[in-house]
């Protein structure tokens, strides 16, 4: 009888420890970078909005790059944090947009090739450590696209 319960308690135990094991591996994937951006240089007529980014229009020049690693995105939350509104209102010539989205939120972070920051449509003030992580993460200055076949180029 003592050897059942002894066993009884040890499949108890893993049960616990595994379970445990896996909502913490959910709670860690649960966060996510979505970037689409357009390659470095690209000339425009008009200003391109955060909700353009999302059209077939940019699909041959537009890139897209899904992170997960949670170093990355420790990174990023720290910076973000950082960010504050601005009480100047201007438009955006939109080259980044940023899905960033856990359990609880999902934002949408819009950012020119060199300065301004949207966030949710809320004008940021600039922040050139922000804009210089988001572009190492991506490797904006190395992403180019031919202009006719739309293949990468290196």
């Amino acid at each position: 009888m003592k050897i059942i319960s002894y066993l009884i308690s040890v499949l108890v135990f893993l049960f616990c420890f595994c379970s445990n094991n896996n909502s913490n591996k959910k709670s860690i994937s649960s966060e996510l970078l979505e970037i689409n951006f357009i390659q470095k240089g690209l000339n425009s007529p008009t200003l391109i909005s955060c909700a353009f980014m999302n059209t077939d229009s940019f699909k041959k020049s537009k890139h897209h790059k899904s992170i997960n690693d949670t170093t990355i995105i420790k990174n990023f939350k720290n910076l973000y944090a950082e960010l504050s509104a601005s009480k100047i209102q201007h438009d955006i010539d939109v080259r980044i947009q940023i899905i960033y989205s856990n359990d609880k939120k999902r934002d949408t972070i819009c950012m020119g090739e060199f300065f301004n920051i949207t966030v949710n449509g809320v004008n940021m003030n600039d922040s050139k450590d922000f804009h210089s992580y988001i572009k190492e993460i991506i490797d904006y200055e190395n992403t180019i696209r031919h202009p006719i076949t739309g293949k990468m180029i290196k």
